[in-house]
């Protein structure tokens, strides 16, 4: 496979095991919302 194949079939593998699990792992929060289109409908900031 070509690397970028590599890396795409590596990341729908870990999608796999996370869409398996109870609860959600521990995230840091992405600054977004100041930059995001939908900031104004959101209501999440």
């Amino acid at each position: 496979m070509t690397s970028r194949l590599q890396t795409l079939w590596d990341a729908s593998v870990r999608l796999e095991q996370l869409a398996g699990q109870e609860s959600m792992p521990a995230a840091q929060r992405m600054p977004l919302c100041q930059t995001c289109s939908q900031a104004a409908f959101c209501g999440f900031d």
